[in-house]
């Protein structure tokens, strides 16, 4: 066992394991499934290799749905650190240490070609404006997209769902008129949507990036500067195409959204 004073590394190693929670789902390029049932995807392989490093086993802690519940597994203790295409916010940022970000999204707004001609009748009409009124904004619940709406978007309606499948067959029907996400989740949907190129318009934001980074206890500083430092030598910063071309490698059909 690992003294009392001992941080987080220390325990870490005492533990022999490296605890790394994950959400339930798949999703592809991060965290998937092979044909043999072994996890493989971005995710995965940094968590594999921070342990390596550590000389330890890895363990992936897949028992929650949402972002936001991945979080919490790391700041009650239930999981030394946290890999799961989440996102940096301030409010997470208050509860949770986060790495030097892997991936820079840019931030983005699916329309139907019908929403975005009423957007575009009017010359006075903003994004913003447009999502102040009636037309509701779509967003995935315990994510991300919650908070960065409330700021982009400051008097929108919202509306959270569990499934983003879901999202998209609403915007589909009109029952929403734009969905929130990141670049890369968006245009997978242009991309694999039947006839999704003439169906949808897609917004790109010229705010601040979304940032997506590891997670970890806030309070243990050589454990980040540990952990930033394995980002800084082994790991790239990916962007959307980087993404794209490696969900393309994996292949959407070992995805379970």
């Amino acid at each position: 066992m690992a003294p009392a004073y001992a941080g987080k590394i220390e325990k870490i190693r005492a533990n022999g394991v490296l605890r790394v929670a994950m959400q339930m789902r798949d999703e592809s390029p991060f965290v998937l499934k092979t044909g043999k049932k072994h996890l493989t995807g971005i995710d995965v392989r940094i968590g594999k290799r921070i342990a390596k490093h550590l000389g330890v086993d890895v363990k992936f802690i897949r028992t929650v749905k949402t972002p936001d519940q991945v979080v919490r597994q790391v700041e009650r203790g239930e999981a030394d650190i946290a890999i799961s295409n989440l996102s940096i916010t301030l409010d997470r940022a208050l509860r949770v240490g986060f790495s030097s970000p892997y991936i820079h999204l840019h931030k983005a707004v699916i329309l139907s070609q019908k929403h975005f001609n009423l957007l575009k009748k009017n010359d006075n009409e903003t994004l913003r404006t447009f999502f102040s009124g009636k037309n509701k904004l779509g967003v995935m619940k315990e994510s991300s997209y919650v908070e960065f709406a409330r700021v982009e978007f400051p008097n929108a309606e919202l509306v959270e769902y569990d499934d983003w499948d879901q999202l998209v067959q609403d915007l589909n029907e009109g029952k929403v008129a734009g969905g929130f996400w990141d670049q890369f989740e968006i245009e997978k949907v242009v991309l694999t949507e039947p006839h999704g190129l003439l169906n949808y318009f897609v917004v790109q934001l010229q705010v601040p990036t979304d940032k997506v980074a590891i997670a970890l206890p806030k309070n243990d500083v050589h454990f980040l500067r540990w952990i930033n430092t394995f980002m800084e030598i082994e790991v790239n910063i990916l962007s959307a195409r980087d993404l794209a071309i490696s969900y393309m490698k994996y292949g959407r059909e070992n995805e379970s959204r």
